[in-house]
């Protein structure tokens, strides 16, 4: 009798903490929060950029993680005013040395530019960061290059000089997808089954484990109860 009390109390002990498991988590989960830009070295409607420009951009999530590298890398594309390609250089800083630039992306063209021609830079807006979070809409900065030779010079970047050669490279040269948002849409809803179907919801786990509990502890009182009245028969 008393290890069964022992291990009621124990099992019980248990299903308590599991139920406080899926509340922490849920906590602590950020995966809500869309990801975005916060900043970029070159805005919408800029005049007189360099014809060697080096554009920074700052996000709110971390961009190097490996397993969001092969999606990233073909994220940024560059056009002129014809709809022409320009390559682009991405570098993504390598924050195993450098973790002060984790949510940086930085976008140098790979030959220079037409001076006081008009491109578009456009970002992805399947682009995510390590918690999954998806940018969920099309980005586009229109800049207009410097007629002016003395921005022909390379403009360089403080932070970028900084990183030195701790920085992840890639080369691309893609037209964005006309149907980037559409995609969006679709891995936004596949990730949603994924989180639904990875696991019983906290909703699922509540609902098996009070009624567990509840059978526990009155086996417990009942088993209480009956020995005290055998004890009490006794005595009579």
């Amino acid at each position: 009798m008393r290890f069964f009390k022992f291990t009621a109390v124990i099992a019980s002990v248990v299903l308590l903490l599991t139920l406080s498991f899926p509340a922490a988590f849920a906590a602590g989960d950020n995966n809500d929060e869309p990801l975005t830009l916060q900043s970029s070295s070159v805005v919408d409607g800029d005049t007189n950029i360099s014809i060697h420009p080096v554009i920074e951009l700052v996000f709110t999530g971390k961009m190097d993680d490996i397993l969001v590298l092969p999606n990233n890398k073909d994220c940024f594309h560059l056009q002129n005013a014809a709809g022409e390609v320009k390559s682009l250089t991405v570098l993504f800083p390598d924050t195993q040395v450098q973790s002060a630039f984790r949510n940086h992306a930085f976008l140098v063209p790979e030959a220079e530019l037409a001076p006081g021609e008009t491109y578009t830079l456009t970002i992805d807006s399947r682009l995510q960061d390590k918690k999954d979070n998806l940018l969920g809409q099309t980005l586009q900065i229109q800049f207009t290059t410097a007629t002016d030779e003395t921005f022909a010079r390379l403009k360089e970047n403080d932070d970028l000089i900084k990183l030195g050669d701790n920085v992840l490279s890639y080369s691309t040269a893609l037209a964005p997808a006309a149907s980037s948002d559409a995609a969006t849409d679709q891995s936004a809803e596949e990730a949603e089954q994924d989180n639904t179907s990875g696991g019983p919801s906290t909703q699922t786990i509540v609902g098996i484990a009070v009624p567990v509990l509840v059978i526990l502890l009155a086996l417990v009182f009942y088993s209480n109860w009956k020995k005290t009245r055998q004890q009490s028969d006794k005595t009579k």
